[in-house]
């Protein structure tokens, strides 16, 4: 049975609640990887120096930016939003969201990439070469969450604020923008009262639970 009437509210949850995973893997689209594109920016640098080299380097490491942020925020849900982000500046508000990665981390670089692109500046040998180790960090460190992408949790001793229900498990779609908690009534064996709650992408509780699922994903 699926029912959303319920009205399970937790808004104070704990790490502890968070147990048992499962996983798959984020998988990018078909063709380059975002660590293609920082070779390609690598190799720019390697050749030379010029303003070719520069404004290239800096295009590719974008590219590989770009695309990290995108496989990354469709994994979870991104295109399941009614009213979607588009723009790269609200992908990255939506990582926030997530738990993922604060927008601040990446505002100079997107100014920079900004100025190179529209305002036809040439960035210097040391702001590439910064832009590009920001980048390399950046798809370093969601290497976690594409290995180690949640499909099932199991949960232990959660109840919500009213104190009339345990939650057992979360399972989902995250790509579909949906988590389902399995619950049911505090002193009523599971059994046949086990309901299943979803909650979706536009839900600020989706944001709630995914946070504490990436924050204990380790």
């Amino acid at each position: 049975m699926m029912t959303n009437e319920i009205k399970f509210s937790a808004t104070k949850l704990k790490d502890d609640w968070f147990d048992q995973y499962s996983w798959s893997e984020i998988r990018y689209p078909a063709g380059l990887t975002p660590s293609d594109y920082l070779v390609f920016a690598e190799n720019d640098l390697e050749e030379g120096r010029t303003q070719r080299h520069l404004i290239n380097a800096i295009s590719n490491a974008k590219r590989a930016l770009h695309l990290e942020v995108e496989t990354i925020c469709n994994a979870f849900g991104l295109q399941a939003l009614k009213k979607k982000s588009k723009n790269f500046p609200q992908k990255l508000d939506f990582l926030g969201k997530c738990g993922i990665v604060k927008r601040r981390l990446f505002e100079k670089m997107n100014n920079l990439r900004n100025v190179v692109e529209h305002e036809y500046y040439v960035p210097d040998s040391s702001e590439v070469e910064d832009f590009i180790d920001v980048v390399t960090l950046f798809v370093d460190a969601m290497k976690l969450n594409r290995m180690r992408y949640p499909c099932d949790v199991d949960i232990y001793n959660a109840t919500d604020d009213s104190g009339e229900f345990h939650a057992t498990s979360l399972t989902g779609s995250l790509e579909k923008g949906v988590l389902i908690l399995k619950i049911f009534p505090v002193g009523i064996h599971r059994g046949e009262t086990e309901v299943r709650k979803e909650i979706t992408v536009d839900d600020d509780n989706y944001f709630v639970w995914l946070s504490f699922i990436l924050k204990n994903n380790g």
